[in-house]
């Protein structure tokens, strides 16, 4: 059952962002500005609240999991 619940909110390939997140994200402009923030920021470990600590390309994780609100034109 929980495999199924994974796969259906979109966690279901190791570290990632559930779809009931991203929809919860109200001003993505304000979000992905937040991103860029912490992306700005000198780190290499992600801590997760499930699952293992991420101790190697944490930054490009991140990148990864947020690549499609990155890399998206966002209308004023």
């Amino acid at each position: 059952m929980l495999k199924l619940i994974s796969r259906l909110v979109g966690v279901d390939r190791g570290p990632g962002v559930s779809r009931i997140f991203k929809a919860c994200i109200w001003n993505k402009r304000e979000f992905r500005d937040s991103l860029y923030d912490i992306l700005d920021l000198d780190f290499q470990t992600i801590v997760l609240s499930h699952g293992n600590i991420v101790n190697n390309d944490a930054k490009g994780l991140l990148k990864s999991i947020y690549s499609d609100l990155l890399n998206t034109q966002l209308q004023s």
